[in-house]
Formats: C-alpha cells, sequence, structure tokens
C-alpha cells in the first residue's frame, strides 16, 4: 500500500512496488477506435439528433417557434436560479438524512460501491479511539464524486466541521456514462456540456438535466407517497459487507467479466477526454474550499483480473487512471491511500474478493483495519486534525 502526500511518498506498513506506465491510447468498448475517428463519430451523433429537432421545429409556425423558445429560455434560467448547482438524487438524500438524524459525524466514507462494501465506520471508530457514532459510511452504488459535493452542498450542517471524509474513486468515474446504471448520476451530466451530454445519452435523457425542478420534485414526492423499501434499508445501514464466498467469474471467462465492466465505463476513456477529468478536479477543489479533509481511497483489484488486463487496452486505460489519480491527489496535496490484494492477504491475494473489484466482509475488514491505521499516521504527521467534535465525543465516551 502506498500513501502519497503532497510531493512525495511515504510507505506504511506494507508497501508495493510501482510500475512504470505507459499512457494510454484511446479505444472504444473493444479497444479498437483510434480517437480522431472517434471523435468524428460523436459529431455525427450530434449533427444527426440536434437536425432532427431543427427538422421538427422547423414544422412549427413562426408565431410557435418563438412561443416554444421563450418557454425553454425562462424554464432554463427559473431552472438556474432554482438549483444553480447540481441537485444530489433521492436515495443519497435519504442516507444522508437518515445517518445524520442522531449524531454528527466527524469521519466520513463516502463514494461508491466501493467504499459502501469496503470500509466499516465502526472498525474506524474503534481504532481511532472514538465514539461509534463519530464515524459514517454513506458511501451508495453508482455514487461518484458529484454526487458528494452534491449532497455535501446541501447538508454540510448535519456533519462536523471540517470533517475527514474518505471518497472512494474508481476508474468507472472517469469512464463512458452512456450505458448501464451509470447514466442516472444526474449530478455529473449536469456538470458537463450539454452537447456532449445528448450526444452520448441522447436527447431525451440529456433533457432531464434541463428538467431538474421537475425530477427532483417527482422524485421527492414519490419518496414520500411510495418508498422504496430497498432503498430505505440501503440508507439505514450504512455500511453493506458481502458474505465470503469463491469467486470465478462465470464459467472462469474473464472476457465476459471484463465486456460487463467496459460497459460500465471500467477500464474505457470517456469521450469527453480531459474535461472528466477537469470536473472531477472542480468537485475535489469545492469540498476542500468547504474546509473537508480529503483522502482519496483507490481500493484492491482481483490479482486474476489484472493479470487478464496485462497488456490490453482496457489495461493500459487502467494503468492511465491511477497514474492520473496519483498525479491529482498530488496537485491538490490530498493524500491517496492505494492498496492492492497482497495488502488485504499476503499469502493468498485472491482469498477475499467477492467478485473482481469487491471485496468480501473478511477483506473488508482488514481493509478497514488499514485504513484505520493509516489515518492514524496521517493524524500523527499533521496531514488531518481530528475534528473538535470528535474530541469531545471521544471525552465523554470515556
Amino acid at each position: 500500500m502506498e500513501l502519497s502526500f503532497f510531493s512525495r511518498t511515504v510507505h506504511s506498513h506494507s508497501s508495493i512496488s510501482s510500475s512504470s506506465v505507459s499512457a494510454s491510447g484511446a479505444f472504444d468498448a473493444r479497444g479498437t477506435m483510434s480517437r480522431p475517428v472517434r471523435r468524428r463519430a460523436i459529431d455525427r451523433r450530434i449533427v444527426s439528433a440536434w437536425g432532427r429537432v431543427c427538422a421538427t421545429f422547423a414544422l412549427i409556425p413562426s408565431g410557435g417557434r418563438w412561443a416554444v423558445a421563450i418557454v425553454i429560455s425562462t424554464h432554463a434560467v427559473l431552472s438556474l436560479v432554482v438549483f444553480p448547482h447540481p441537485v444530489a438524487q433521492e436515495r443519497i438524500r435519504q442516507k444522508v438524512l437518515a445517518l445524520t438524524a442522531n449524531s454528527t459525524p466527524s469521519i466520513i466514507v463516502a463514494g461508491d460501491s466501493r467504499s459502501f462494501c469496503h470500509v466499516d465506520p465502526r472498525v474506524l471508530s474503534n481504532k481511532l479511539g472514538l465514539s461509534e457514532d463519530a464515524s459514517v459510511n454513506l458511501g451508495l452504488q453508482t455514487c461518484d464524486v458529484a454526487s458528494v459535493a452534491a449532497w455535501y452542498r446541501e447538508f454540510s450542517g448535519r456533519v462536523a466541521e471540517s470533517p475527514i471524509m474518505i471518497v472512494s474513486v474508481s476508474a468507472w468515474m472517469v469512464g463512458p456514462r452512456g450505458h448501464g446504471r451509470f447514466e442516472n448520476n444526474r449530478e455529473y451530466h449536469a456538470g458537463r456540456n450539454i452537447i456532449d451530454a445528448a450526444a452520448e445519452l441522447g436527447l431525451s435523457k440529456a433533457a432531464r438535466i434541463l428538467m431538474t425542478p421537475e425530477w427532483t420534485l417527482m422524485e421527492r414526492v414519490s419518496a414520500w407517497r411510495n418508498p422504496n423499501e430497498r432503498e430505505v434499508k440501503e440508507a439505514r445501514r450504512g455500511f453493506d459487507n458481502i458474505p465470503p464466498r469463491k469467486w470465478v467469474p462465470l464459467g472462469g471467462d474473464y472476457s465476459a467479466y471484463v465486456a460487463y465492466l467496459k460497459q460500465l465505463g471500467w477500464f474505457r476513456e470517456s469521450p469527453d477526454g480531459e474535461a472528466v477529468w477537469t470536473q472531477l478536479r472542480g468537485n475535489l477543489e469545492y469540498l476542500l474550499s468547504c474546509g473537508v479533509q480529503l483522502v482519496i481511497l483507490d481500493s484492491p483489484d482481483h490479482p486474476d483480473l489484472l493479470s487478464y488486463l496485462a497488456g490490453t487496452p482496457g489495461g493500459r486505460v487502467h494503468a492511465q487512471f491511477r497514474k492520473r489519480l496519483s498525479q491529482l491527489c498530488k496537485s491538490l496535496a490530498i493524500p491517496l491511500l492505494r492498496y492492492d490484494a497482497t495488502n488485504v492477504d499476503q499469502k493468498d491475494p485472491r482469498k477475499h474478493f467477492f467478485d473482481g473489484v469487491h471485496l468480501d466482509a473478511v477483506g473488508a475488514d482488514l481493509l478497514s483495519a488499514m485504513v484505520a491505521k493509516d489515518l492514524q499516521s496521517l493524524l500523527d504527521h499533521g496531514y488531518l486534525r481530528m475534528p473538535s467534535e470528535s474530541r469531545a465525543s471521544a471525552q465523554s465516551s470515556h
């Protein structure tokens, strides 16, 4: 495991050798399309989509066209006034509300399923000598850094001032979002260029960005009238550990599993190119400007999955992601906790995985203990400071 601080790397209780990383080219899901060709394909989709809209618009009488233009413009302006920033999805809002109702946590675990399943807040509190409610896990499936920034903007008053926030950043967050459940990350898409969003998602889904007030109202009314029991249970649970099992891809075929991950954005470059990293940086800078003490978590991947990807376009994209993430954390002076499978179990690195990118319950316990130990190291070296609420809580509990 390596802890990256500012301009140097400090090795903690275990270490991994850093290998040279080659810059990746641009590849599609099959790793065959070059960036210029892909960019032209996207441009053609944009022209085609907007061409159909313009052709339909041309059939409307001129007075009607003016009326439609005025209504759309007015709606867009009002939407920006009511919601000048991306709004968190209701399922994330419900989790924050549920888990901060009776406490003001000082240590927050946030981000995607790799935070949700990997870091037990009870272990953090226990190892750091804090009360149990001083730490909370607010991670959720498909919750990216844009989602974290959105809920923090709304609910910063429900957590401690200048909290320590461990944010899981995974490769899918800088990959394509046009397929699967990741297309629903409206916080991310709201921060994109609307034309790029329309090219990847299609006009109807991209239009939801402009309809944020209506969708937000519908979500909240729906949650009130017909609460989703699964989401309510998920919100109240906080941390979800996965029972141990021996994982092997269906039929031992890694190609099908990797194809599935690529569909979800893993191991592929985003069509937005540099813009996706710019947005990620902007959201991290926003959290830092609010006084949040950020720590980035890069969780381990299954060794066999990495072996399968080695030397392939997907493997090069993944290596580039790790390199860019290290550079980003260094430039923003954010500690990076990066682990590999040998940190979890040196004797049998394959043992504690639920699938290729998630640890099981035993692996989560081991990783949580390492995260707690490394947080203590960061505190001891002055890179982090414990919020005053945690100190007071710890004193009152003894």
